[in-house]
């Protein structure tokens, strides 16, 4: 019985995680190399690097939340926010997989298509337009607190 229950928890999980990915925003296209490489290199690092450390803080804040909700010691918060961590590097990566199999059986026609209805329903942005979550993570779903279980209630 436990074996089944963990079996669907864990494909519940896992497809979740690829329907999200299915519908996940397409990947800025790099710019077009000029003269010289690094100039145009550098915003993209700056892009991702910012990127990295938002997410570095909603980690922060995230484990902060459960530090006090659950009276965490600081060694458990510490295993937490590796944990998260590390949820959130595989989850990037089987995002990106997943986005670039879908891609692969999309025609160039399709691809463009997804893309434009992606755009067009603003996937991928939260509630100032940036970012990559909708806004059912902060109250969009679920009632009065939306998202995480540790969340705040939606203002």
């Amino acid at each position: 019985m436990k074996k089944s229950i963990l079996t669907l928890a864990l494909v519940s999980a896992l497809g979740l995680g690829l329907a999200n990915s299915v519908f996940a925003q397409d990947p800025v296209p790099a710019p077009a190399v000029t003269d010289s490489a690094t100039t145009t290199a550098a915003p993209a690092a700056d892009t991702q690097a910012q990127r990295e450390a938002k997410m570095a803080e909603h980690i922060d804040r995230r484990v902060s939340r459960m530090k006090e909700s659950l009276s965490l010691t600081d060694d458990q918060a510490a295993q937490l926010k590796t944990i998260l961590t590390e949820q959130h590097t595989k989850h990037e990566a089987l995002r990106t997989e997943t986005e670039t199999r879908v891609n692969g059986v999309l025609t160039p026609e399709q691809a463009t298509k997804l893309k434009t209805l992606r755009d067009e329903r603003g996937y991928g942005k939260d509630r100032d337009g940036k970012g990559r979550h909708g806004g059912h993570h902060r109250g969009g779903h679920g009632g009065e607190r939306g998202g995480h279980w540790n969340d705040k209630p939606a203002e």
